[in-house]
């Protein structure tokens, strides 16, 4: 048994050499020799191909305009001066002068106050007073200006100050109630309808220069009669007035409670006293009459402005 299978590992031994030559393909024989395929290099893949977007395109910036320096334009040419219409001196208008008036019915309560004896005239905060008397509001370079659109004449102005419009409190009422009424009758824009009056009383001197005395107490006020036309800053004769206007204004004073009156026109129906043919003197006693419309009156700034 050990030899037969020492033989079979003998015949292996001597068997293997030529099994590896055919299995090569080749035999021990000098006439070939050995040739070895060259082996084949692997290819490699290209590299990827990179692709760049397109550079934009390069920025063109328009041009910047060099600044536009924009010049005020030069101011009109200045209108030469219109010269002032021809006029008196100190004939002043109304204009601007309708409005509201705080201190008007303040005003007007305390002069109806003083007239009702409530009130002494030394009590009064917002009228001027002096010797008993309250100073009618005016206004202007020269006091011209009057209540409801009036006019005060040949004002007599001392250092500035205005010296001839003082009157009694129901004279001051009874006036100014009449002065309202008539612009409500006859508007002063209307030709011939703005009252002009002048002297009432002095603020210091009870004589008045010693020619007025009759204004003494600040009862009296004078005033010119009504003209045709326009208004105009000047004396005339009552033959020159607007008659027919004058005599519907006389007959307002008389309702407000005038008493003594002095006119020297035929057709007023009033008194006649020298040097009374270019103005009317009516006075406004401390009467019942006087006392009721005082009562009565209540400011009216639609109708007489913003100044009083």
């Amino acid at each position: 048994m050990k030899i037969a299978f020492g033989l079979m590992i003998f015949s292996l031994t001597l068997a293997m050499p030529n099994a590896h030559a055919v299995s090569s393909g080749f035999l021990f024989d000098d006439e070939f020799p050995v040739v070895r395929p060259t082996p084949t290099p692997t290819p490699r893949p290209p590299p990827p191909v990179v692709v760049r977007p397109p550079p934009p395109p390069p920025v063109v910036r328009p041009p910047v305009p060099p600044p536009v320096i924009t010049r005020p334009a030069p101011p009109p040419p200045v209108p030469p001066p219109v010269p002032p219409p021809s006029r008196p001196p100190d004939s002043e208008t109304e204009a601007g002068t309708v409005g509201h008036c705080p201190l008007c019915n303040k005003n007007i309560a305390d002069l109806r106050a003083v007239v009702n004896g409530r009130m002494r005239v030394s009590d009064l905060t917002t009228w001027r007073r002096n010797r008993g008397l309250v100073q009618i509001p005016t206004k202007g370079t020269r006091g011209n200006i009057g209540p409801c659109g009036s006019f005060h004449y040949s004002p007599d102005m001392v250092r500035g100050e205005l010296y001839d419009n003082w009157a009694s409190p129901s004279a001051a009422c009874a006036f100014m109630s009449t002065l309202q009424d008539w612009k409500k009758r006859c508007p002063d824009s209307q030709a011939g309808c703005r009252v002009a009056w002048g002297d009432i009383s002095h603020k210091t001197d009870p004589a008045f220069g010693g020619v007025h005395s009759s204004h003494t107490q600040g009862h009296c006020i004078d005033i010119r009669p009504m003209r045709h036309g326009r208004f105009e800053n000047s004396g005339l004769q009552y033959t020159e007035s607007d008659r027919k206007t004058t005599v519907e204004f006389i007959k307002l004073l008389k309702s407000k409670g005038a008493g003594t009156m002095y006119y020297n026109d035929p057709r007023a129906n009033v008194q006649n006293m020298s040097g009374h043919s270019n103005h009317i003197h009516v006075c406004f006693p401390p009467s019942k009459k006087t006392k009721e419309v005082c009562n009565n009156y209540k400011y009216d700034p639609q109708v007489c402005g913003s100044e009083w």
